[in-house]
């Protein structure tokens, strides 16, 4: 799966991007308890409208988020959980995005999503 870099205007990296597979929060979650370190901190409630963030977790120390930056939309972001992007340690940085990039969505969750996304065109 394909990591999409995220850059302040000054062009520092403050996380990634990847594409959204209509996973639940609960699958997310799940997702990124299978890599080695990280602690699920939190996760979405069902239906918790307004709450952008589906999923907040430590790795080695250091909080994230995954969140959903426009609300319902085809993508997630992956940034730490501080506001300053200064703090992201690039180790903890390259560790995760390569566990996102070998791992996400799986199989099963890409062809699923392929599968919804061919069923939405037909009600356009």
């Amino acid at each position: 799966m394909k990591v999409y870099p995220l850059e302040t205007d000054g062009g520092e990296v403050f996380g990634f991007r990847i594409d959204n597979h209509f996973l639940s929060s609960s699958g997310m979650a799940r997702f990124f308890r299978k890599c080695a370190g990280i602690e699920i901190i939190s996760v979405r409630r069902l239906f918790a409208f307004g709450d952008e963030i589906h999923v907040e977790f430590a790795l080695d120390g250091d909080g994230w988020q995954v969140w959903e930056p426009h609300g319902d939309s085809s993508e997630l972001w992956v940034v730490p959980s501080v506001a300053n992007p200064g703090s992201l340690r690039p180790a903890t940085f390259d560790r995760l995005t390569d566990y996102v990039s070998t791992h996400w969505p799986g199989p099963i969750l890409a062809a699923r999503a392929k599968l919804i996304e061919k069923i939405a065109v037909m009600f356009r």
